[in-house]
Order: structure tokens, then sequence, then C-alpha cells
């Protein structure tokens, strides 16, 4: 059903598993049935009317469903959900109203009201719904009291009036509150969800992006590299002699560790395109899309700097604190430079590689490998 949905009014939902999409899937399929609907009584309500020669009421029918038609054409050109949502409401408005208050309906129409403020609230929720649920029934309060000043409104007795009016404020309430319920019920799902993507791609003891996340953003970044040839820089940091720190003071200390030197990292991100990760155990990453290689440089500078700027004792460490080395992979934005055809999937493991030949060149520093 989404993608005949989808392929109907000319929309992608390939990526629609939140609700919020859920929701606007929701409301398209009710108003594509509400349209097909709409369309096959008003063509067959105007075969009727014009075997009866009552060639007016019959040439308002297929006007009506030919506006219907349009209205789908409006939504496939991307005009967007609310606002034909809106002209959708209205056109059914007018045409309910036309109906009851002509009479040709032999007076019958009123109970197509009871269905209007249901799908008023559905498709525009309680603010908008509400203003034309009232809308209409005060408009047909109106034209019921002048109605003796015009010849084509077929006037209604008082109690009859006051029947339906106290009948379609009771629809119109419990449609209300059952769209407040849904709706509270529906935000509380959006929040519950957000918490949990949000856990989903956030490491539990420092609070940065994990593993996971990299992997999406990767792609992401691929995309970027591919259609728009934007340099990217990448650093692995691997803190020193971690193990001996943890068997040293205990695991609990270096935990804390972690978790400081994630704040650290974290500090010194000023750029929101920038992303920190705990790549696992004692190893981070930094991904910096469109960042040249001297900023690069000088992310991976700090990284060591800031770590012995620390200045945390570590007892089984040939220096007596805690350091890190570092390891940056870089991808510029030359179209023609032979590295960009090796891809941006290398980088990882070229500053993974860098990262090692830090190590073995004494720790506490940076190397950066070209590609």
């Amino acid at each position: 059903m989404k993608e005949f949905i989808a392929k109907i009014f000319n929309t992608d939902f390939t990526d629609s598993s939140g609700i919020e999409d859920g929701e606007q899937i929701r409301k398209l399929t009710m108003l594509f049935f509400l349209m097909v609907l709409g369309i096959l009584m008003l063509i067959v309500m105007g075969f009727l009317l014009f075997r009866e020669k009552n060639y007016f009421y019959s040439s308002l029918n297929f006007i009506v469903s030919i506006l219907i038609v349009g209205l789908i054409f409006l939504l496939r050109s991307g005009i967007g959900l609310m606002f034909c949502s809106i002209l959708s409401i209205l056109l059914l408005q007018f045409f309910f109203m036309f109906l009851f208050h002509s009479g040709v309906s032999n007076q019958m129409a009123f109970v197509w009201y009871y269905l209007f403020p249901l799908v008023a609230l559905f498709l525009l929720g309680t603010g908008l719904g509400s203003f034309f649920t009232l809308l209409m029934i005060c408009l047909s309060i109106l034209l019921n009291f002048f109605a003796g000043e015009f010849s084509f409104i077929v006037p209604f007795s008082s109690p009859f009036m006051i029947r339906l009016v106290l009948s379609y404020l009771g629809v119109f309430l419990f449609a209300f509150v059952f769209e407040q319920t849904r709706m509270s019920t529906h935000k509380k799902l959006n929040i519950a969800m957000d918490k949990m993507n949000e856990l989903a791609i956030r490491d539990g003891l420092t609070g940065l992006y994990n593993r996971r996340y990299l992997d999406i953003v990767v792609k992401n970044i691929i995309q970027q590299f591919n259609r728009s040839g934007i340099s990217v820089g990448f650093i692995m940091a691997d803190l020193d002699y971690f193990k001996k720190y943890n068997d040293s003071y205990g695991h609990q200390a270096g935990d804390r560790l972690l978790q400081n030197f994630s704040e650290m990292l974290k500090s010194m991100v000023q750029r929101k395109s920038d992303y920190i990760f705990r790549y696992g155990g004692e190893e981070f990453a930094f991904l910096l899309p469109s960042a040249n290689l001297e900023t690069t440089k000088r992310m991976a500078a700090s990284i060591v700097e800031n770590t012995r700027a620390l200045n945390i004792p570590q007892s089984s460490h040939p220096m007596g604190h805690v350091t890190v080395s570092v390891g940056v992979s870089f991808i510029d934005s030359d179209h023609n430079n032979s590295k960009r055809k090796k891809g941006i999937e290398e980088l990882v493991e070229t500053a993974d590689k860098a990262l090692y030949m830090a190590k073995n060149a004494g720790r506490d520093r940076y190397v950066v490998k070209d590609l």
C-alpha cells in the first residue's frame, strides 16, 4: 500500500521508517481514499441527476469530481500535503453545505455533516480542523437564519436545526478528544523514538558517537564526496599504555580517564560539521568534512598537546603521565588528484596505519600518512 500511495502522489517513502513519516503516509492514504470515494460518488450521482434531467446539479457533480482529480495532480506536483488538505476540506465543506441547504438531496445531506469533523481534525489537526468544523456549522446556522432572503436556500425548522447543531457538536467534541489523545500519544512516541535513536548512536560511557554511527556518517560523506568532491580529514587517536593504566589504577579509574579525555576532545570541536567517535576501547576518531590538510594537522597536534596538558599521572608510562598517539589521513577536493580515485573508504584504514606508525615512533605524537 505504501508503494502504491507513493506512486499515486509522486512521493518517495523509501526512508520512511520514522513515526512522522508514518503519520504522513496515513494522512495521504486517507486523503486518497476520500478522493476516490468522492469521485465515484459524484459521478454516480451526476449520471442519476442527468437521467432525471436535472442538468444543473448533474453538471455541478461532474465539476466537483474534476476539481478533486485536479487536487490529486496538484499534490503530485509537490505543492504540500497541508495545502492540499485545506483545499480538500474547503471543497468538501462547500459541497456538503450546498447539498444540505439547496435541498437537492431531499434534506438528507445533513447525515454527511457528521463525517466532516472526523476528516477535518485528522487531516488538519485540532487547530485548523476545529476552525473549519465550527465554521461550517456557524455558516449553516446563518444560511438557515437568512433562508427567507434567498430563493435557492431551503429553510429548516428551529427544532431540527437545534438537534442538528447539538448532534454535530457532539461528534466534533468526540473527534476533538480522540485526535488530541492520538496526537499526544504520537508526540510521546516521537520523543521516545528520538531518545532511542540517540542512545543507539551514542557511546554509553563517554557520550560520544559510537562506531555504528561512524559507518552511517561515512556513507553520507561518501555521497557528498562523490557528488561535489569535498575534502575530508580523518584522525585516529589512541591513549598510550591504556591497558597498563587499567592494571595499575583499576577499571573505574580507566573509565574516568576515558571520560576526561572525551570531554577534552568535545571542547576542541568548533564546527558543527565535525564529528567525534569512540571507535572502540581507548581509540577515538575525528571526521572533518571540508577541512584542509593544515586544519587537520592542527587538530591532531592539539589533541597531542592537550592530552599532555591534562597532566594525568601514570606510573606505568615512561613519561610519568598519560599521552596519546594520533594518526592522520586526508583526501583533498582536487578532482584531478589520483588519490581521489582510491575513495574516502580508505581514510579509516590509512589513519589506522598512521596511528601505529606514531606508536612505533615513540608515542606522544601524530603522524600523517598519504592514501
